[in-house]
């Protein structure tokens, strides 16, 4: 799943599946990950509009080690959705999405942003290309 709009230029980079949690008091959806890069948008404007384009919600912004990115989310609470984030580097724009869905129906479990996305995401670094 991706929020930007021409698919064709989309280059997904990896994907990474955490398994559902088996703890029935503290029980978690499964959660998968997913990176893809459009080579195509290569200004912050346009990047940042991926983000704003498919949304239910205002767009946010959160900075991880120095590195800003645009928040959206797509879903329904009690069903399952997909947070965004989306950052200008190298002259490309990436997005990080992380697709989450209940186990079971009605169930408001949700991933927790502050203790999932943003460890994920710190882990991430850009290194500029050289030639």
């Amino acid at each position: 799943m991706t929020e930007f709009d021409n698919v064709s230029n989309v280059v997904v980079l990896g994907s990474l599946e955490i398994p559902a949690s088996k703890d029935q008091e503290a029980a978690l959806p499964p959660l998968f990950m997913g990176v893809s890069v459009d080579p195509s948008v290569t200004d912050v404007a346009n990047c940042e509009d991926s983000a704003v384009e498919h949304s239910n919600n205002p767009v946010s912004y959160s900075t991880v080690n120095n590195i800003k990115y645009s928040e959206s989310y797509m879903g329904v609470f009690d069903v399952g959705g997909t947070d965004f984030f989306h950052t200008l580097q190298n002259g490309m724009c990436y997005e990080f999405a992380f697709m989450w869905m209940n186990l079971q129906e009605g169930q408001a479990t949700q991933w927790n942003e502050t203790t999932t996305f943003m460890p994920l995401l710190s882990g991430i670094s850009f290194t500029a290309p050289t030639h």
